[in-house]
């Protein structure tokens, strides 16, 4: 499984918010598995105090292939976000269910 961070500087929306895209692919037999985690994540991600938007989607062309959009108010909520107890569960078992993972925040 191929992991991938970058960070670059504020986004265009103003000097404070983090923006983060990330794109997944699950393994074979797992989309189900892949989308019932991310569903999940997005229920507690939202309500997050620093929380502005937070979306996840399945590619029309594929169903193995996952988007994640998120939009926070500023590095610390971001930082609180990424340090969550709930993102690093998934993230411990995320090679049993997705091969390609590309996260990139803005």
């Amino acid at each position: 499984m191929a992991l991938f961070i970058y960070q670059l500087g504020s986004n265009s929306m103003s000097n404070n918010t983090v923006t983060c895209i990330a794109v997944l692919s699950a393994k074979t037999g797992q989309e189900q598995t892949l989308k019932t985690k991310l569903d999940d994540l997005v229920i507690q991600t939202r309500k997050e105090p620093g929380c502005i938007s937070y979306e996840a989607f399945v590619s029309n062309e594929s169903s193995k292939r996952f988007l994640v959009h998120e939009v926070y108010k500023d590095k610390s909520a971001f930082d609180h976000h990424s340090s969550s107890r709930y993102l690093r569960e998934l993230k411990s078992k995320l090679s049993e269910y997705a091969e390609e993972v590309d996260i990139r925040s803005y």
